[in-house]
């Protein structure tokens, strides 16, 4: 028995997502190259899509119209700009929903709708500034009490995925710590702040606009001074006077090594090794008996 000619409908959209960062959400899909009957799509360069968006579920009103090429599996995005009434206020709920048409404007209806949290966003983190320190490279802006958690991510230069950061503790601290940032890598480091909004039985997210900031991380930071010196006189089995020396070791990833220094009574400064010390221990053999020293 032969098939029943096809209305050519375009099948759903797709994989529908939508995200809101500030004053914007960008809702994205991907379009099928078939009919809801399954046959190839004509006329495939002219189909279009309409974006509707709808409040607190009420009626989903048109917004924007664009004609989007078709390719199988292909992925669009449309970005809404919210007017004040919706970017401003008290959390509201927005869905969003995406209509393709054909050649002739026919449909087989709008998608399910995909929901977004209206209303206040997050402030955008203001004077994010960067500074290289020992411990790597510092961030620090200005923080908003009750504003929500923040986020940075991490892009090095040549790189195309970012490393996600997030400051000890969680919250809105106004600084933090890349300590895994290496050296002479040129960053680019943006940061916003996020919200979860509960709406109904939904849980979503309001993301603040990104601040960014570059930086690149120098070796130009001295390690610690060593801490914990202590030191032991004594006379050795050949009758000469020696003194050891033992400090904490110091916890740098870049220290080359340890130097010794010994100022006598009168303030003569002399370094005592040759090449820097490897462990945090030395052995003075040069000390003279009944002489006041100051190791540094």
């Amino acid at each position: 028995m032969p098939k029943p000619p096809s209305l050519h409908l375009p099948a759903f959209a797709r994989k529908l997502s939508a995200e809101r960062v500030g004053d914007r959400v960008t809702v994205r899909f991907t379009v099928s190259t078939r009919t809801t009957d399954g046959v190839l799509l004509r006329d495939r360069d002219a189909l279009r899509a309409q974006l509707c968006r709808e409040v607190e579920h009420g009626p989903c009103l048109a917004l924007i119209a664009l004609t989007l090429p078709v390719a199988p599996g292909s992925v669009h995005e449309i970005t809404d700009a919210l007017p004040l009434q919706f970017s401003a206020g008290a959390p509201k709920l927005l869905g969003y929903r995406i209509e393709l048409l054909n050649a002739r404007g026919r449909s087989a209806g709008a998608s399910d709708p995909v929901f977004v949290a209206g209303g206040n966003a997050p402030p955008v983190m203001a004077t994010l500034r960067a500074q290289g320190s020992r411990l790597g490279v510092v961030l620090q802006w200005q923080p908003v009490p009750d504003a929500g958690d923040v986020t940075v991510e991490r892009t090095a230069a040549g790189a195309t995925k970012p490393v996600l950061l997030k400051p000890e503790g969680g919250g809105d601290p106004g600084r933090m710590v890349d300590t895994s940032a290496k050296e002479d890598v040129p960053y680019r480091y943006s940061a916003h702040r996020e919200k979860s909004v509960s709406l109904g039985n939904r849980s979503l997210k309001l993301l603040g606009e990104d601040a960014a900031v570059s930086y690149t991380l120098h070796d130009v930071y001295p390690p610690p001074a060593p801490q914990g010196l202590t030191t032991a006189g004594f006379r050795a089995e050949n009758g000469t006077w020696a003194v050891d020396l033992i400090w904490d070791p110091v916890e740098d990833a870049d220290l080359a090594g340890y130097n010794v220094y010994r100022v006598d009574s009168a303030g003569a400064r002399l370094r005592l090794n040759d090449k820097p010390i490897a462990t945090p221990a030395f052995h003075d053999a040069t000390a003279k008996e009944g002489v006041a020293y100051t190791g540094a």
